[in-house]
């Protein structure tokens, strides 16, 4: 059941919805490990342009009902805004069009869509209700954004009449616009109209990234592409990398949807061919290093964001990045955790200006570092910079706070030389001096006795792992199994030192670690009841991995416990039915093995000449047989024997007399077989 209650202002009408019982789960200081599936705009509040009805259609689950909003007022848009009620880290967005005519689609083939955390601007208020603003505001980098539109007026966003030429891409027959967004942190989604007439969207759809934080990034380098010069790279298919750029990507074209989201403009290093040419498109610009380099101010001011990092309590972490201008002094601010920590002023030269503020809201948290000196005061710091006119910048944050945070991570363009099209080059952007983190892949796993390690849970280790002496401990001692009887470990005591293997670890699956090498469940050929193991992960002293679990940024001791129930499989047993020989001397002979118990699945072999491998021994003689039956998954293995039989020999005669042809010849003979 779903109470609703209508609130009118002068300015616009307000629904919230209301559910009887409402149940939040806060792993830490925002949610982010939800399923991916779950629709966060689900009946949850709406605002809208005065005149709009029907409001709570757009959040109502159904693509077959609409909402139509009021007109626009002076430069404002109509528009519609969601508060998901908290911040999340939200990744797909789902926009309806009302497929009941042509005309309503076309109201919503031009229009822009922006997300904002809790932490930007004054809650619903945003940058406004003014298309433009998020476009030329000098903070519009703090919003993420999508322009539904033609390509070619790509950056102009002003209100205007529906014109075809102007209108974006059709709507496929579902008549929705699905894309990436990026991962952002968002609590309020808006849409505006781009016409200056109302429009009618059936249903906003809102959801979760379903990834983990991060202990180390994907892609710093920017180096994940293969581009011969300046290009555009969706941030739905780059890895490591989310922008707030405003348009989509060209490239898609008009008849095309852009679903990839915003994106990333990737430049490639100035490369000399053997033949004296040059293979890149971006005016000779170099990169700090490797190939490529990305460019905030694409068409707006931009931020680009990595994945969220997870920070325990009291952890420090080491940021570093260089930083160029592009026709002049362009000025980046480095974003962490929702506030501006440090600026940084570059120009494109080596003899230009450098420098890095520290700023107040950084203080406390944010070092910057510059040659042997450290600074963690608000400050301005002379940079270094090269002769190709970058300048690599560094420094710490801390998490000074008593619980973990994810923590987001980004770099937003503040001001460039050449406008807002035109500057702010990012390259080689790392995260180090946090340790990789460990926890069992699930805390409650069952497996047969005869299965003896493919059920275990496995080690997921996420982050970097520097050292060769990486290692995280497991004990054993708790459990109705026996070790010895039940169980073996590698060490052949309940406490197992497992190594953990230099490496970049993504926390899946694909990179975890095995247990089967380190505990090995024994077949013992005892009927009995289910057994368990209680597993415990215990940091060793070295520090160098961490037990805790990304997907949740927490250290919880669950992270590493697991329980494994081995359940009892019966003994192997095998029966042996055999068909003795029915003629003397003969090979006619035949015995079937019947195997039963362990996991089920069998092997045999049998002590003929040649030996015979399966159930069945055939054309076999009198004599004693003998067949090993091996169970394939547990290995256990047992024989049995057989004799086959064959009947007494007999003897028969008969006689053949030819007589004498006279008397005295001795032609006569009798034959006796």
């Amino acid at each position: 059941m779903i109470i609703g209650l209508l609130k009118k202002t002068c300015c616009k009408n307000t629904i919230i919805l209301f559910k009887p019982l409402t149940i939040l789960l806060f792993l830490v200081n925002f949610t982010y490990g939800v399923q991916a599936q779950v629709n966060l705009a689900l009946n949850k509040t709406i605002t809208a342009s005065n005149g709009s009805i029907n409001l709570a259609n757009l959040v109502d689950g159904n693509f077959n009902s609409i909402a139509t909003s009021g007109l626009p007022v002076g430069s404002d848009a109509a528009w519609f805004l969601v508060d998901l009620g908290a911040d999340y880290y939200i990744k797909n967005v789902v926009i309806g069009a009302n497929g009941a005519s042509e005309a309503s689609k076309d109201r919503m083939r031009r229009f822009m869509v922006v997300s904002w955390p809790s932490t930007v601007g004054t809650g619903t208020t945003g940058l406004g209700r003014v298309p433009t603003s998020y476009r030329d505001d000098v903070n519009s980098s703090l919003y993420n954004r999508l322009v539904y539109q033609l390509p070619s007026l790509a950056s102009n966003v002003a209100i205007a009449p529906i014109q075809p030429a102007a209108i974006g891409a059709p709507y496929p027959a579902n008549n929705r616009f699905s894309f990436d967004f990026g991962i952002h942190k968002a609590r309020y989604v808006l849409i505006l109209s781009l016409w200056s007439t109302y429009f009618d969207p059936s249903e906003i759809q809102v959801f979760p990234a379903a990834s983990a934080s991060v202990r180390t990034f994907a892609n710093g380098g920017f180096e994940q592409s293969t581009s011969s010069g300046a290009d555009f790279i969706s941030e739905g298919g780059f890895p490591g990398w989310s922008a707030t750029e405003m348009v989509g990507l060209q490239q898609a074209g008009p008849n095309i949807q852009p679903t990839g989201g915003g994106f990333v403009e990737i430049f490639r290093n100035l490369q000399v061919n053997p033949n004296g040419t040059t293979n890149n498109t971006n005016t000779g610009i170099p990169s700090n290093s490797g190939n490529y380099f990305a460019e905030l101010n694409a068409y707006t001011n931009g931020m680009l964001e990595q994945q969220p990092i997870c920070v325990l309590p009291g952890e420090t972490f080491t940021w570093s990045f260089a930083h160029r201008g592009r026709s002049g002094v362009d000025v980046m601010a480095m974003r962490i955790n929702d506030v501006d920590v440090a600026r940084f002023t570059d120009g494109n030269s080596q003899g230009s200006t450098h420098t890095a503020t520290l700023t107040a809201e950084g203080v406390g948290t944010t070092t910057i570092k510059q040659g042997a000196t450290t600074y963690s005061t608000v400050a301005t710091v002379n940079g270094t910079a090269k002769s190709n006119g970058w300048t690599v910048w560094t420094g710490t944050w801390r998490n000074n706070t008593t619980t973990a945070q994810q923590v987001a991570f980004g770099f937003r363009a503040v001001s460039a030389a050449g406008g807002l099209g035109a500057g702010n080059f990012l390259d080689d952007v790392t995260l180090s001096a946090l340790s990789a983190l460990v926890s069992v892949s699930t805390q409650s796993a069952v497996g047969k006795e005869c299965e003896p390690s493919n059920k275990l849970p496995r080690l997921r280790v996420i982050g970097s792992v520097t050292q060769s002496n990486a290692t995280i401990d497991l004990n054993l001692n708790g459990g109705t199994a026996t070790l010895g009887q039940d169980y073996t470990t590698s060490s052949g005591t309940g406490t197992v030192t497992i190594p953990i293997p230099i490496g970049v670890y993504d926390g899946t699956d694909a990179t975890a670690i095995d247990l089967s090498p380190y505990l090995t469940i024994k077949t013992d050929a005892i009927t009995e009841g289910d057994e368990t193991i209680i597993g415990i992960l215990q940091n060793n002293p070295n520090g160098l991995v961490v037990i805790g679990d990304a997907g949740t940024c927490s250290t919880l001791g669950v992270a590493g416990n697991f329980n494994y129930t081995i359940q009892d499989s019966p003994p192997l047993v095998v029966t042996i039915t055999p068909t003795n020989i029915n003629c003397f001397g003969s090979a006619t002979g035949k015995a079937v093995a019947y195997a039963s118990g362990s996991c089920g699945s069998y092997t045999y072999s049998w002590n003929t000449n040649p030996v015979q491998t399966s159930a069945t021994a055939v054309n076999l003689t009198a004599g004693t047989y003998t067949v090993m039956v091996t169970d394939i998954s547990s290995g256990e293995a047992t024989t049995q024997t057989v004799t086959i039989t064959q009947p007494a020999a007999t003897i028969s005669e008969t006689s053949n007399i030819t007589k004498a042809t006279a008397a005295g010849l001795s032609d006569g003979a009798i034959d006796i077989t």
